[in-house]
Parts: structure tokens; C-alpha cells; sequence
């Protein structure tokens, strides 16, 4: 797996991974998926795409469909970058119940033996654990101003090509970065006996999840409304098993709706707090 070089002449693989931030077995390991992905870079520049659809959106079968050549732009390198993602987090409907959602992205190391654990970045994205350097690939953040040397490579500029694929159209500067962080992987496994637990471990572009605030804040805003209205239907609404209360009407029936508001919350702050817990631990 380690190798960054891919089979075709030329072409070279970035893998990428899925990092869910959380303490796990008391060792304060941070979740990395058991599954990765991979892109392949190939030398050209250049795929080919069949296209099944004909004039009048009729589509052809067999020999019929055409083939075109697209470019490896930025932004094909950046729905390459959603596709793995949707990949490793799972289906439509997971990713949009999840209390959890992409944070941000960055390089991490990866371990490819079983046992060993995985760590994040750290500092300058594609440092080396033992303090060697491969190459600064990717600043932290915004990037930080340190002296007049310009840093395109941030991993604030990352998640933007990500969120907006078009504004790569034509531009190659991330793919060629790409391609040094698969490059990076090859260093380090001819890096020889001097750094050989550095060759067990592969550089991978790594999608952060953490927990989202604004989808907490609205399903406790959902709770409290549902719990509300609740109490008003039954204060309003509802039928009372005593007679008494029947009889005299909406009043008697604030404390009993008051009740039902509160068992109503109850159950519904449970199921919150089963949906953090689903989200933290597999989402």
C-alpha cells in the first residue's frame, strides 16, 4: 500500500482516509476508518469518460457511446476528493442525520499494520513523526506568515477547492501538489534500514469529522418546540379520564399538560442522547 507510484507509466496514488475525532479504549486513540481510498493521478493529465447519452437524452448502447477526454484539472481532482469522501462516510441519508459532519481536511500519517495507531497532523501538514523532514505540504489552518515565502498549500485553500470545485477549472496547482504528497510516500520507503518504521506508515489526505453545533443547537431547539406544543394540544385539546376535570374545563387540565410536557422531554432528550452517542461512535 505504501507506495505512491500507481501501475500505469507515469501515474502515482494519494490515499485517503476518514478521521473521526474521539477517545476510544482509553488510549485516546482518534478513530481513523478501518477502510481507505485511493486516486489515481495518471501522468497525462488526462481520463477518458464514456458518454452513454445520446441527442434527446437517449442513450446509446454498446459501440455507440462516445468517448471524450477530460482533464485532470483541480477541479476533476477536487470531485475525485467528493467522491471518496461519500465513499468513506457512507451513504445520503447517514451523512445528513449525523451529528457529526466534515470539519476540515489535512494531511495525517497511517499506520498499515494492524495495532499500530494513527496519528494526525501535526505543526506543518507532512511532517515526519521522528522530526525529519519530507516536505512542507500543507500549512496548518489559513498558514501562518513566516518570513516572505508565499503558502498556497493551506488546508483552509484545500477545503475551499473541495466546497467549490469550479474555481479549479483549468488549474493544475493541487494536483501537482497531489502528486508530492504520493511522492512523499516513496521517499519514505527509500529512505532505507535508518527509517524503517517510517516506511509502515503512508501520508494520506485525511477528512476531519467532529461534532456540528448548528445540527445540535437545532435538534434541542426541535425537542423544546415539540415538548411545548405537547402540553398546549393536551391543555387545549385532550380528554381527561377523571370527571371532575373534565367538568371544569381548560384550567384543570394546565397541570396534567404541564406532566405530559415534561414525560414528553424525557423521551425525547433519551433519543437525543442515543443519536450523539450513534453519531459519536459510528457515524
Amino acid at each position: 500500500m505504501g507506495n505512491g507510484q500507481g501501475e500505469g507509466e507515469g501515474e502515482c496514488v494519494v490515499w485517503v482516509s476518514l478521521l473521526r475525532r474521539r477517545e476510544r479504549g482509553g488510549r485516546g486513540t482518534q478513530g481513523v476508518g478501518k477502510s481507505v481510498e485511493r486516486i489515481i493521478i495518471p501522468g497525462s493529465l488526462t481520463v477518458s469518460s464514456t458518454d452513454h447519452t445520446g441527442k434527446g437524452g437517449k442513450k446509446r448502447k454498446g459501440r455507440e457511446a462516445e468517448t471524450a477526454t477530460l482533464d485532470f484539472d483541480d477541479a476533476y481532482f477536487a470531485e475525485q476528493l467528493r467522491a471518496s469522501y461519500r465513499r468513506l462516510a457512507g451513504p445520503w441519508f447517514w451523512r445528513t442525520i449525523s451529528a457529526r459532519k466534515l470539519s476540515y481536511i489535512q494531511l495525517g500519517q497511517l499506520h498499515v499494520w494492524s495495532g499500530a495507531e494513527s496519528s494526525s497532523s501535526s505543526g506543518s501538514s507532512g511532517s515526519r513523526a521522528n522530526g525529519g523532514d519530507i516536505a512542507r505540504l500543507l500549512c496548518k489552518n489559513a498558514g501562518f506568515d513566516i518570513g516572505d515565502e508565499s503558502r498556497p498549500f493551506t488546508e483552509d485553500n484545500l477545503s475551499d477547492l473541495y466546497r467549490k470545485p469550479n474555481t479549479g477549472k483549468a488549474r493544475y496547482t493541487w494536483v501537482h501538489w497531489a502528486r508530492r504528497v504520493a511522492a512523499s510516500n516513496g521517499i519514505q520507503e527509500e529512505a532505507g534500514a535508518s527509517a524503517a518504521s517510517e516506511s509502515d506508515v503512508i501520508m494520506t489526505i485525511q477528512f476531519v469529522h467532529s461534532f456540528s453545533v448548528w445540527r445540535i443547537v437545532a435538534a434541542l431547539v426541535v425537542i423544546l418546540g415539540l415538548s411545548v406544543l405537547g402540553a398546549l394540544l393536551w391543555i387545549f385539546l385532550g380528554v381527561s379520564g377523571w370527571r371532575g376535570l373534565q367538568a371544569c374545563g381548560r384550567p384543570e387540565r394546565i397541570a396534567p399538560g404541564m406532566l405530559m410536557g415534561f414525560l414528553g422531554l424525557g423521551m425525547e432528550m433519551i433519543v437525543f442522547l442515543a443519536w450523539l452517542w450513534i453519531s459519536w461512535l459510528w457515524l
